[in-house]
C-alpha cells in the first residue's frame, strides 16, 4: 500500500471488529507493497485466547409446527329443524355414539306415521291381490274365467308387492329421519364449544360443533428438502411403522418455553415437496395424557438429525466474516498470530463447529480481536485471565456524616 493510505488508516478511528479483521486479512493475504518506514514500536497487545476443543456433537434441527387432533370431526345434522336443546357440556369429553343435540322431531314423527299408514294400505292391497290370484287360478283352468282376467290378477299382485316394498323403504327412511333428530358424535374425544344455539334452524350444511381425539395428539410441521434427506427414515419408502421407528424421537417446546415432557415419534410424511416453499409436511404423534395439549397450539419441534463424533469447537465470537468467508485468528508463536479461513459446521450452544482450518488444541483469539493489526506483537493470555475482576466488597459500612446544627 502507499504512504497516503497508511497515514489515512493511522488517522482513522478504531473500526468495528469485523472491519478491522477484514483489513488485517487483506494485509496478511493480499499485500502487494509496503510502507518504506517501519511502523512505530508499540507495546505487545494483550489478547485472550481459548483452546479449540474436541467433542461429540449432536446436531439438533428445529421447526415451527401446530398441534392437531388425530381425528377431527365436524358435527353436522342429517336433517333440518330447530335445535331444542344441547345435551353435552362445552369442552367435555364425549364417547362415540353420545347424543350432543336434540332437534325438534315433530315433523319427522308425523312423516313416520304417514309412512306407517302407507305401508298398511299397501299390505292390504297385496293381501287382496293374493286372494284374487288364489281364486282365479283354478277357475282359469276350468274356463270359468278368462286367461286375461287371471293374468290381470297376477299382474296386480306383483304391483302390490312392489308397493309394499316401496312403503317399507319409506317407513325405514322416516325412522332414520326421526332418529337423526338426535345428533350424536361418531368418535370419542373432546367436544368444542357449541356453535349452534338452542332455537337455531340447522340443516345438513350447518357445523354445530367439533369433536377431536386428543390422545395421542398430532403435530404437523414443515421441513426443508435438505433436512428431509437426513431426517426421513431410510427404507422401502412405503412409510410403514418399522421405518418410522428408525427416525429420531421428536421433542416440542411450548409457547411459554417449557419443554413438553413426552417424546413423540414420526408418523407420516407428505406426498411431495412444495415448490413454492421447498418444504415437505411431516406429522408426528405425541402422547397426551390428560389432554394437556389442545389442537391449534403453535409449538417448536426439534430433533437430533445428525451426529458429528469428535467435532472441533471454538467460541462463536472467535469467527468473523470476511467477504462471505469465515475467518479466525490463531496464536502462532510466543508473540505472533496468524489468520485462517475455516469451514464452519452447525452451531452448538455458544460454540461453532469447525470442519476445516482449526485443530483441537489451537489457541483461537477471542479477546481484543478487533484491535489486531498486521505485524502486531501480541501477549497471549487465556481469555479468563483478561476478564475484569469484580470490585472488592467493603469490609464494613461507613457511618453517614453527621450534619451540623444548620443541617449542612
Amino acid at each position: 500500500m502507499n504512504r497516503k493510505s497508511a497515514e489515512q488508516a493511522t488517522a482513522s478511528p478504531t473500526p468495528r471488529p469485523r472491519v478491522a479483521f477484514g483489513l488485517l486479512l487483506l494485509s496478511l493475504l493480499g499485500t502487494t507493497g509496503c510502507d518504506r518506514h517501519a511502523p512505530e514500536a508499540r507495546p505487545a497487545l494483550a489478547v485472550g485466547f481459548v483452546e479449540a476443543s474436541r467433542k461429540d456433537v449432536a446436531v439438533v434441527s428445529e421447526w415451527i409446527g401446530n398441534t392437531q387432533g388425530v381425528v377431527t370431526a365436524e358435527i353436522r345434522p342429517k336433517v333440518q329443524g330447530y335445535v331444542l336443546r344441547q345435551t353435552y357440556r362445552d369442552g367435555a369429553v364425549v364417547v362415540a355414539g353420545e347424543q350432543l343435540y336434540q332437534i325438534d322431531p315433530s315433523q319427522y314423527q308425523a312423516a313416520l306415521a304417514t309412512a306407517q299408514g302407507d305401508l298398511a294400505r299397501a299390505q292390504a292391497n297385496l293381501e287382496r291381490s293374493n286372494i284374487n290370484v288364489k281364486i282365479y287360478a283354478p277357475l282359469a283352468q276350468k274356463g270359468a274365467v278368462s286367461q286375461l282376467e287371471y293374468l290381470d290378477a297376477v299382474q296386480q299382485q306383483k304391483a302390490n308387492e312392489a308397493a309394499v316394498a316401496a312403503s317399507q323403504g319409506a317407513l325405514q327412511q322416516a325412522k332414520l329421519n326421526l332418529g337423526w333428530t338426535k345428533v350424536t358424535s361418531l368418535i370419542g374425544g373432546i367436544a368444542a364449544i357449541s356453535v349452534a344455539k338452542v332455537g337455531d334452524l340447522v340443516s345438513p350444511s350447518t357445523v354445530m360443533t367439533t369433536v377431536a381425539t386428543l390422545e395421542p395428539i398430532k403435530v404437523e410441521f414443515p421441513i426443508s428438502e435438505q433436512q428431509y434427506l437426513v431426517f426421513a427414515p431410510k427404507g422401502t419408502g412405503k412409510g410403514n411403522a418399522a421405518e418410522f421407528a428408525k427416525a429420531p424421537p421428536l421433542e416440542i417446546i411450548l409457547a411459554n418455553g417449557a419443554v413438553y415432557p413426552q417424546r413423540g415419534q414420526l408418523k407420516d410424511l407428505g406426498l411431495a415437496v412444495d415448490p413454492t416453499t421447498g418444504t415437505i409436511k411431516v406429522q408426528g404423534l405425541f402422547p397426551n395424557p390428560g389432554g394437556a395439549l389442545r389442537p391449534g397450539q403453535f409449538v417448536r419441534v426439534r430433533a437430533v438429525t445428525q451426529h458429528l463424533p469428535g467435532a472441533t469447537l471454538v467460541p462463536q465470537r472467535a469467527v468473523v466474516d470476511f467477504q462471505g468467508q469465515p475467518v479466525v485468528a490463531i496464536v502462532s508463536g510466543p508473540d505472533t498470530f496468524a489468520t485462517k479461513v475455516v469451514k464452519t459446521g452447525p452451531v452448538e450452544g455458544a460454540d461453532q463447529v469447525i470442519l476445516e482450518g482449526v485443530a483441537p488444541g489451537d489457541k483461537v483469539i477471542v479477546e481484543n480481536l478487533a484491535r489486531l493489526r498486521p505485524g502486531e506483537k501480541i501477549a497471549p493470555r487465556p481469555a479468563a485471565a483478561l476478564a475484569p475482576k469484580p470490585p472488592a466488597a467493603p469490609t464494613q459500612m461507613q457511618a453517614p456524616a453527621k450534619q451540623d446544627a444548620a443541617g449542612k
